[in-house]
């Protein structure tokens, strides 16, 4: 472990347990470059050491993330890429790579390292990839809150404190992704139609959704809106409006003393069959059965 109020970084010993985990985190830590400073101020293991003129690469991936200062990144993959502050990138195991702060401005970088068969799928979900590992985030207290912690949590290595890295890595990739899409949407019109939509589909959840009156309603084209939602909210409006009535029903079973007809045709299911059946599809029991075990 070294650390200096410049620089902090930890490899961490692990055990056989941890590294069979879907994600487990191997190193960590900060560097704080002020202008005019050689870069890489301090010599890490030697099979992580790295120079500009020869580069390196890792068995491991790594995400890299810039709060302060410039620079420059490149990759086999995606060459030469200019790096200013809210940027993150990512390291990817067995693709040689290079990257150092501009002389005139340094950087402040916080990193972590981490392997495991649970990877491939989160760095998938969360928009990472090889030819595009370079991200724009952004400066966010929410982001650079969870390496901040990954840090306190390996400079004192309390007890369980492998499980709590390795879960708030998962959360930077999460708070990563989630902070692209909002910087994507931040005040445009989409943001203020969705927000519309979702409000009227919620007040009225017993009537399905005709999605092109609902868009004529907001003042905008059917085709436009159907793709808007779902890339805001993840799915199309009237899946969004079932996962609403299905939640509400759930309520229902748990907290009155309605049949469970009543409450299908309260929700808007045209049966009380195809509420059975897409309840039991999303909560994995009839609601009959739902409503015994909550009780």
């Amino acid at each position: 472990m070294k650390h200096d109020l410049t620089y902090f970084y930890r490899y961490l010993p692990l055990s056989r347990k941890d590294r069979q985990s879907p994600i487990h985190v191997i190193a960590g830590g900060y560097t704080l470059i002020p202008p005019a400073m050689p870069y890489p101020p301090v010599k890490h293991p030697m099979d992580h050491q790295m120079s500009w003129d020869r580069g390196r690469t890792l068995s491991e991936h790594q995400i890299v993330y810039i709060t302060r200062g410039t620079g420059e990144f490149e990759t086999e993959a995606c060459g030469v890429q200019r790096i200013e502050a809210g940027k993150m990138f990512i390291l990817f195991p067995g693709v040689w790579h290079r990257y150092r702060p501009d002389g005139q401005t340094g950087w402040d970088e916080y990193w972590i390292a981490f392997q495991g068969p649970g990877i491939p799928g989160l760095l998938k979900e969360h928009g990472f990839s090889v030819k595009e590992p370079l991200m724009d985030v952004g400066v966010q207290d929410f982001v650079l809150h969870e390496f901040r912690q990954i840090v306190e949590e390996l400079n004192h290595e309390k007890v369980g404190y492998q499980q709590v890295i390795a879960a708030r890595t998962v959360q930077v990739m999460v708070n990563t992704h989630a902070a692209i899409r909002r910087k994507e949407f931040e005040g445009t019109d989409i943001q203020r139609v969705i927000a519309k939509a979702k409000n009227l589909l919620a007040e009225q959840i017993e009537v399905s959704v005709n999605v092109e009156e609902l868009a004529s309603s907001l003042h905008v084209g059917y085709s436009w809106f159907r793709r808007m939602f779902r890339q805001y909210v993840g799915m199309p409006p009237a899946q969004y409006q079932l996962q609403l009535r299905l939640n509400k029903a759930r309520e229902l079973l748990c907290n009155s003393t309605l049949p469970v007809g009543t409450i299908a045709e309260q929700n808007g299911f045209i049966s009380s069959y195809y509420f059975a059946r897409v309840f039991r599809k999303k909560f994995g029991r009839s609601p009959s059965a739902f409503r015994k075990k909550s009780r």
